[in-house]
């Protein structure tokens, strides 16, 4: 019990000590990219907004429907993949152990076809 909990101490303050770095280093480059991105993306929403506002709208209207179709397939692998594990994990190993104690409990008779 002690030693669980000593590992679980020990393991989450190296996963703090890792994380953290990273992520002020992600950040460090993230923003910086971010900000750049954003500033070039103003010349290509002006033209689209002047001469594309309906295909703008056409490719968001496509992505909202691509995103909401990734979402909805997602949910539906993520439960099947819950249904797999909890088959798995749970109702497998309870029907062994009622298999083994249904077995073992039973009285069966002796037999001696082999003599």
């Amino acid at each position: 019990m002690l030693s669980a909990l000593l590992k679980l101490i020990v393991g989450g303050a190296l996963a703090l000590a890792l994380l953290v770095p990273v992520g002020i280093v992600l950040a460090v480059v993230g923003v910086p990219a971010l900000l750049l991105l954003g500033i070039l993306a103003i010349p290509v929403v002006a033209v689209l907004s002047l001469a594309g506002l309906p295909v703008l709208l056409t490719v968001v209207a496509a992505g909202v429907l691509f995103a909401v179709i990734v979402g909805v397939l997602g949910v539906l692998v993520g439960l099947t993949v819950a249904a797999i594990k909890v088959a798995l994990f749970v109702i497998l190993p309870v029907a062994l152990v009622v298999w083994l104690v249904r077995r073992l409990g039973e009285e069966r008779p002796a037999r001696y076809d082999w003599v």
